[in-house]
């Protein structure tokens, strides 16, 4: 500023920048050229130095925000550049100047502008990719240079503000509108969640077609958010599909099935709003749908019990489930020793000499309703363990020659560690129990169950392997349990094995 003659003016200016930057270098620059393109600090030619009134410096930071400034900066663009602005913000913190041109062109038709015109948005957002590179709101991400970046979260909020308040949820919908009809499967695919969520914000103004088929987006959404484990977005999605059904079952039964399933699920594994989930558990065990449409709620109503520690409500739900399916299922009350060994000898008949290779290469069940069974057999056991413990011998028995004579599924994983656990701590048959860990192992290498692994491998390291193994040898498969645990969304099984 060549003002070595005067610090303490500097210093007084740097300390009104600094308190309202935080030094953010980027706000600093930002503020300092709004302060000269306002003619409030300026060059003297005469003096040559720059010149400024703090008391008007200080008044306008007082007055001004660092958005109102962005803003400010950014309407200094002519209308093309500003469009470009408006249509990356919707789309996102980083994006691709292709889905750009691709969107401004269908915004643009749909204002009986020419196809032609594709050339002069290609060249319109070249130039502006050099002004916005050159004055710091973008930066290249990729570098092929087409993925590009607003510089900072703050400049994306700007640019948003550059469409009025009243039209900016139209406008979102008009972008999710152009990114869906224009997208392929596959790019359609990559950018489901910007779509959805774009499409979501003009929800109120779609006709009743528009909105279930929306409603259909909003379920893809939220399984693919689940499916990554972002379940509290995934909630989000779960629960626009349902608002756009008007929370009815008479729009599309189906999907608001398949919505208030994967709420349920998604608000039990985020902790999130679990007075909605038990009304929406209530709702559809309400409904008068088939069984097999209740499972998933029920299979979460049963996790929920357990994890708020209601453990004869879990284990009563799990065995009432299994019961109206027609399948064996012992009553919750003690059980005898007699009746433990007879069930155990009469499993192990049903075994016979079979090891663990010929275990694993017991054919895939299919039937439905018979996986369904096992697997709340399945989640029935900790409850048992902990309120029941007689009960799990003859529970685990079921399981095993359910697996023999109908056929294995994910659920069998569980089963086998489980007997294993018998074998080893009721029955002392250390070696027996070790194959049937082998079992489990060889499973999980021909199949792809990862989703029950963290659980399986806790149960295997803590119940059994312990007993003919060195306990150091279960840190690292524990471990990996708990890694794999919080990447399935089984918190449960991943805090056990850590804890462990």
């Amino acid at each position: 500023l060549r003002m070595e003659d005067n610090e303490s003016a500097v210093e007084t200016l740097a300390k009104s920048v600094h308190k309202k930057t935080e030094g953010n270098a980027f706000f600093v620059l930002m503020f300092l050229r709004y302060l000269y393109d306002e003619r409030l600090i300026q060059f003297n030619f005469g003096a040559m130095k720059w010149i400024w009134d703090d008391d008007v410096v200080s008044s306008t930071m007082v007055m001004q925000n660092v958005a109102t400034i962005m803003i400010v900066r950014l309407k200094q663009f002519q209308e093309g550049p500003q469009n470009i602005l408006k249509v990356a913000s919707c789309l996102g913190a980083s994006f691709s100047t292709s889905v750009v041109a691709m969107v401004m062109e269908t915004l643009l038709e749909k204002q009986s502008r020419k196809n032609s015109d594709h050339n002069d948005i290609a060249s319109l957002i070249t130039s502006s990719i050099d002004e916005f590179k050159k004055d710091g709101i973008w930066e290249v991400e990729s570098e092929s240079e087409s993925i590009w970046r607003f510089s900072h979260d703050q400049i994306q909020s700007a640019s948003l503000e550059l469409i009025p308040s009243d039209k900016r949820d139209s406008f979102r919908g008009k972008v999710g509108n152009a990114l869906m009809k224009m997208s392929t499967p596959d790019l359609l695919e990559e950018y489901l969640f910007e779509t959805v969520s774009l499409l979501n914000c003009a929800m109120s103004s779609m006709p009743d077609d528009e909105r279930q088929a929306l409603a259909k987006m909003n379920l893809r959404a939220g399984l693919k958010a689940s499916k990554n484990a972002a379940f509290e977005t995934a909630v989000a999605y779960f629960n626009s599909g349902r608002e756009l059904l008007d929370y009815s079952w008479k729009v599309d039964h189906d999907t608001m099935l398949q919505l208030c399933s994967g709420e349920v699920n998604a608000r039990f594994v985020s902790n999130e709003g679990l007075d909605t989930m038990n009304r929406l558990i209530y709702d559809v065990l309400s409904q008068p749908i088939p069984l097999r449409d209740k499972f998933k709620v029920t299979e979460v109503k049963v996790k929920s019990a357990l994890a708020a520690g209601n453990l004869q409500e879990s284990l009563d739900t799990a065995l009432e489930f299994c019961r109206k399916l027609g399948l064996p299922t012992p009553e919750n009350k003690p059980v005898s020793t007699f009746i433990i060994l007879k069930e155990y000898y009469r499993t192990k008949r049903v075994l016979g000499n079979r090891d663990a290779e010929q275990i694993a290469s017991l054919p895939e069940l299919s039937d439905e309703q018979i996986i369904m069974g096992q697997e709340m057999m399945r989640h029935s056991t900790t409850a048992c363990l902990l309120s029941q413990p007689t009960l799990l011998p003859i529970l685990i028995s079921i399981m095993i020659r359910s697996f023999v004579k109908f056929g294995i599924s994910a659920s069998s994983c569980d089963g086998f560690a489980c007997f294993g656990l018998v074998l080893c701590g009721l029955f002392r048959e250390l070696n027996k129990g070790r194959e049937m860990t082998k079992a489990v192992e060889l499973i999980f290498a021909k199949r792809d169950w990862k989703a029950i692994k963290p659980r399986t491998v806790f149960i295997c390291e803590t119940f059994v392997l312990h007993w003919t193994a060195p306990l150091q040898a279960s840190f690292v498969p524990l471990l990996e349990g708990y890694r794999m645990g919080l990447y399935t969304g089984d918190i449960d099984s991943a805090g056990w094995g850590l804890v462990t």
